[in-house]
Formats: structure tokens, sequence, C-alpha cells
């Protein structure tokens, strides 16, 4: 499907932003129900929390892994049509529920417990998000593209905020593949 020049602009911020973004979460379910650190495993399901610094070193380890595995992808092209952004986001999906099962299984302090479950919270609803966009583009929605492209973008955000106030550095970076 040709698009018009306009069209191919909107789809190529549309595709910047899913390869950016999509998933900062995985730099963003389903997965694990333990990690093991320096402290042995920990996980959501009542398990003793874990101190500040194994929570910030076991999250960011995980966020990392994921940030690894997308870089690894191969590139968007420079001038991207619909195939091409539903490759790249269904590509990106399984390492986001991978990465956010790994963050799940992580019991952080109490006192940070409220708000890990807001960044847990934002974190599956962009894998979310990213499902629809590759539903959308399958589909050759492309106006619904760019409002979950928006969607996406102020997600994306609220979960680097989210992060950077819970120490997650590593997780609050935007990556995108570069294989």
């Amino acid at each position: 499907m040709r698009t018009s020049i306009v069209n191919r602009i909107g789809l190529a911020a549309v595709a910047g932003c899913v390869a950016v973004g999509a998933l900062a979460f995985a730099g963003c379910g389903g997965g694990s129900t333990s990690t093991t650190g320096a402290s042995g495993a920990s996980g959501a399901s009542g398990s003793t929390p874990l101190s500040q610094s194994d929570f910030v070193s076991q999250a960011n380890a995980a966020c990392k892994e994921g940030n690894d595995k997308i870089e690894a992808l191969t590139a968007l092209p420079s001038n991207p049509d619909l195939n091409d952004l539903a490759r790249i986001t269904e590509q990106q999906i399984p390492i986001a529920n991978e990465v956010y099962g790994k963050l799940s299984a992580i019991t952080p302090p109490s006192d940070l417990q409220s708000d890990y479950d807001v960044y847990l919270a934002n974190g599956k609803t962009q894998i979310g998000v990213a499902q629809q966009i590759t539903g959308a583009a399958k589909s050759g929605d492309t106006s619904q593209l760019k409002a979950l492209a928006q969607k996406l973008s102020a997600g994306n955000d609220q979960g680097d905020t989210e992060a950077k106030a819970l120490g997650l550095d590593e997780c609050a970076k935007n990556v995108s593949p570069q294989g």
C-alpha cells in the first residue's frame, strides 16, 4: 500500500515512536514468578522485600537484558512501511513481556512498593498499546496508528519518569533496534 508524503512522514513518526519506545518498559504480561539476585529469590507473591541496592541492581539487570535484545533486532528501514512497523513491534512485544515478568517478580523495598506497582501497571498498559499498534499496522489503519503512537509516547514518557524516580536508570533508557 503506497501512502502520500504526508502519511509517510506520519508513519515515520509512528515507527520512530515504536522503535524507540516500544518498549521503553523493556527498556517495557506474563513471565517468571521469581528472580535470583544478591539476596536470593524474591518475588511479588509476598516474599521479603529487597534492599534498595539489590532492588535497583536486579531491576536494572532485567531492563539491560531487554534493552540489549531490542538493540540486537534489525533496524527499521529509513522509509518504513506498515509491514515493517508490524514486524518490529511484533519482535519487541515478547521481549517486553519477558522483562515485565522479571520485573514483576522482584519485591521492592516496602516504601517503594506502591510506586513500583504503578510503574508495572504502566508497563503492562504499554505492552497492550504495542499489541494494538501491531493490529492497526496489519490492517492498514494509519489514523488509529497515529493515535496509538501518541498514547504510546505519553505512556513511555510517564514510564521513564517513574523508572527514574525508582532509581531504575536502565529501565528509563529508550533504545531502538540497531542490527
